[in-house]
């Protein structure tokens, strides 16, 4: 896959799925017009949301000093100088959950 490609699906998945997200919530705000617990967990869960994708979206801008380096990675020319962060985001959520759903399973024996 082209690497400008690669980039521009990064950044709009990213900023597609911050934006449905959001949406969502406020949609639900229509439905609960009364100031209730669920509303106010709606504002707090819009607020990590917005927080959440304009942290990913400023890592997928930052990712690679300067961003031509990125464009760069897998082509035959290493002219570019520059550096580039790979992801492990993926791990580090799988290490996580695992070890949430490990410590579960051992009170739930206990």
């Amino acid at each position: 896959m082209n690497t400008a490609l690669s980039w521009g699906v990064m950044f709009t998945f990213t900023v597609a799925t911050g934006i449905t997200k959001m949406s969502i919530l406020l949609f639900y705000t229509r439905f609960y017009t009364e100031r209730s617990a669920f509303k106010i967990g709606v504002w707090i869960t819009f607020a990590l949301s917005t927080l959440w994708t304009l942290a990913f979206v400023i890592v997928v801008l930052t990712q690679c000093t300067p961003l031509s380096a990125y464009w760069l990675l897998d082509s035959e020319q290493k002219e570019a100088t520059g550096a580039c962060i790979r992801g492990t985001g993926p791990l580090v959520i799988y290490i996580v959950c695992c070890n949430k759903l490990y410590k579960a399973t051992e009170k739930k024996k206990s």
